[in-house]
């Protein structure tokens, strides 16, 4: 279950809008490692926020089964769409961190952005797995910076 408080959330937005202001950045969001929106730029809906949350934890999932190929753990994952590239990071234990932008953001930027604001996040996060019988595994990988 992920936890955030109120000014924690409020940190992460600010977090979130100073990615979010680089050149050819759509949108932002942190989510727990099982699809739960946690916190996301303010030009981004909670509905939308949620939508991509859950679609992010499943693009990652399928990722970290392909690392168990020899890969080892993953630590990002990257999808480029006729309009746009996505990240998915790690920045906490169970929580990711999701970037779009436009073909003429400078790529090098937004993951230099995403990797120095990981540790920053995570200081913000407290996201436990889920345990039980709810269902699968909770994804988690390599934290962004990690060699």
């Amino acid at each position: 279950m992920t936890t955030v408080s109120s000014s924690n959330q409020q940190d992460l937005a600010w977090m979130l809008d100073q990615i979010k202001g680089l050149h050819g950045v759509s949108y932002v969001l942190v989510l727990s490692s099982d699809g739960l929106a946690i916190a996301q730029c303010t030009e981004l809906d909670k509905n939308t926020a949620d939508s991509i949350s859950a679609a992010a934890a499943g693009y990652c999932s399928i990722g970290k089964a392909l690392g168990q190929f020899g890969g080892g753990p993953m630590r990002q994952c990257m999808g480029e769409y006729e309009n746009a590239v996505i990240f998915v990071t790690s920045v906490a234990e169970n929580s990711l961190l999701v970037v779009q932008c436009t073909h003429d953001a400078d790529i090098s930027v937004v993951a230099g952005a995403m990797e120095s604001m990981a540790p920053n996040m995570a200081k913000h996060l407290a996201s436990k797995a889920r345990t039980g019988g709810s269902g699968g595994a909770a994804l988690s990988f390599g934290t962004a910076g990690q060699s």
